[in-house]
């Protein structure tokens, strides 16, 4: 936790520097960021095996904020289901990659669907 915080604090300052990185390394620093959650959650998380050969450029303290915040928001969406779980896959597209989390919560209602990605969008 203390080295997660660290890496935060580090990266704001160089928050706009590119950096090439174990897309591993960036899933695996967010899962223990959010480890006393998911974990009094009583959550599954079912993880990829990546290999340690797929790194991204990337600004990491950006891609480390959004997978926390995916990850936590799936903990709130699965917490009245009877079957709590998290998953998160990993395609590698050539040059890209793509990551998928999904989770055993409710479907978000179409109507809120349009809107997710307006700035400061919440329903809580």
């Amino acid at each position: 936790m203390v080295k997660g915080v660290r890496a935060f604090i580090r990266n704001e300052k160089h928050s706009e520097t590119l950096e090439v990185r174990s897309l591993q390394d960036l899933i695996i620093e967010a899962i223990e960021f959010c480890h006393s959650k998911v974990h009094a959650g009583g959550v599954s998380l079912m993880l990829p095996f990546i290999g340690r050969d797929v790194f991204l450029e990337c600004r990491p303290i950006q891609i480390s904020q959004a997978l926390i915040n995916i990850i936590n928001n799936a903990c709130d969406a699965v917490a009245d289901s009877e079957s709590k779980w998290i998953e998160i896959e990993v395609e590698n597209l050539n040059d890209k990659v793509a990551i998928k989390i999904s989770n055993s919560g409710p479907r978000i209602p179409e109507d809120l669907q349009r809107k997710i990605m307006e700035p400061f969008f919440t329903t809580k």
